[in-house]
């Protein structure tokens, strides 16, 4: 039997062994996000991306499915509760894995986002734990032990943070460098990374579009190397952001013009070398696809380098149990997609949420005797927002009511006016 077959080998050793079987040309295959099939191998395509954020988001864009949608990494951060977040997380990778078992769906998902929120013009604030790295840490860690499961061999689903590192601001991520000095760095932002690696053991690692202090992130070796893997022990596969190592030289893919470049390599097939030596293994994009054959012609990479970023990736795929019979999260099922637990688990989670800072008044529970009349001001009041990477924002939900039309349920009958401002 060979090697990578055998389900008595450790997975590094069989994911070497099948790469070791690989042409130059398969392997290139195999380094972008959308891995080809090796049929000869038995190896079928693989695509590591899917996101999760704060229930199974899946290929909603080409297929409806049934999930759950809980509230967003920044309300839930807000509860303070480690357990309740990690019950939410097992909940949602038993729905990712129940998918993968009923409809294919793959289990590498692009979660959660937990860069610090310290300017809410960030523009994806609700993504992430808050600004505070010790909490967003913590609750980091959490969200990724109840994503990958606690079976002691087998990984339930992978969990990959992002964006490593200091991706705080929109505007200008593909051109603009965030500087810091090392403490701050050190202490601060690379900090929640830290307890996502260390504590929370995450599978995988998502590089940023930006540099720091100067260097692209996705060939930054005081990030890839000295933190991530010598002094963190990280031994999981690292995907860039989609385009982020064409941003290294100069990305076409999200437009035209000079604007998404940080020209910090001199060329595409530069970009693609140097991404994979200082240890982006997987490129979410199609750079290696287009310049990594020519990048080795040219002597900018060994195959070694290569084999390494591939067997990182297979490791991976091995310990999801994805080549092996008798997984036992293969026997997670329709009954954990979309259950009644699920929705009662979201409700108790969305209560949890809510913070009231002072109450000495003792306005809430409102008092329906002497309330005459209740403002309600907001535009979410009016429509649905569930936040980025929501599938409710594509299909039709279960419960739908509008806070608005939800406040005046509740006063119906008892002669209380409810007004509305947008605000």
């Amino acid at each position: 039997m060979e090697i990578y077959r055998d389900q008595t080998r450790s997975f590094e050793e069989r994911a070497a062994d099948l790469v070791s079987k690989m042409t130059l040309e398969e392997k290139i295959m195999q380094v972008g996000y959308n891995a080809a099939a090796i049929p000869r191998l038995g190896v079928p395509r693989y695509d590591y991306w899917t996101e999760a954020s704060h229930g199974f988001f899946g290929p909603f864009e080409t297929r409806q499915m049934d999930a759950t949608s809980y509230p967003v990494c920044l309300a839930m951060s807000q509860s303070w509760d480690r357990e309740k977040l990690k019950k939410v997380t097992t909940a949602i990778s038993d729905e990712c894995r129940a998918h993968h078992n009923l409809n294919d769906v793959e289990l590498h998902m692009w979660c959660p986002t937990i860069n610090m929120a310290r300017d809410p013009r960030n523009g994806r604030s609700d993504e992430n734990f808050g600004e505070d790295p010790f909490l967003g840490g913590k609750m980091a860690a959490s969200y990724i032990q109840g994503m990958q499961g606690e079976d002691g061999k087998y990984i339930k689903v992978v969990s990959t943070p992002k964006h490593y590192a200091l991706n705080s601001s929109e505007n200008n991520r593909h051109n603009g460098s965030s500087n810091v000095d090392e403490a701050t760095l050190r202490e601060y932002y690379a900090k929640v990374f830290e307890y996502a690696i260390r504590e929370g053991k995450a599978e995988s690692i998502m590089t940023s579009y930006n540099r720091i202090n100067g260097v692209p992130a996705s060939v930054n070796e005081q990030l890839l190397t000295t933190f991530l893997r010598e002094e963190w022990g990280f031994d999981g596969v690292v995907v860039s952001d989609c385009g982020a190592v064409a941003d290294c030289y100069r990305n076409p893919m999200f437009g035209s013009g000079n604007t998404l470049a940080h020209y910090y390599c001199k060329s595409m097939e530069e970009a693609s070398a140097l991404s994979l030596i200082c240890g982006t293994d997987v490129s979410c994009g199609p750079e290696h696809k287009k310049a990594l054959l020519n990048a080795v012609k040219q002597g900018l990479i060994d195959e070694g380098v290569i084999d390494r970023a591939i067997i990182r990736a297979f490791t991976s795929r091995f310990r999801l149990g994805l080549f092996d019979e008798n997984v036992p999260y293969d026997k997670i099922g329709a009954e954990s997609v979309a259950s009644r637990e699920m929705a009662d688990l979201a409700v108790d989670m969305a209560n949890d949420t809510i913070v009231l800072l002072k109450n000495d008044k003792k306005l809430l529970p409102i008092d329906k005797s002497k309330v005459k009349s209740i403002l309600v001001v907001g535009p979410n009041a009016l429509y649905r927002q569930l936040g980025g990477y929501s599938a409710g924002g594509i299909v039709e939900t279960v419960v739908n009511v509008m806070a608005l039309d939800g406040v005046r349920n509740e006063v119906a009958g008892s002669g209380i006016q409810v007004s509305y401002e947008k605000g």
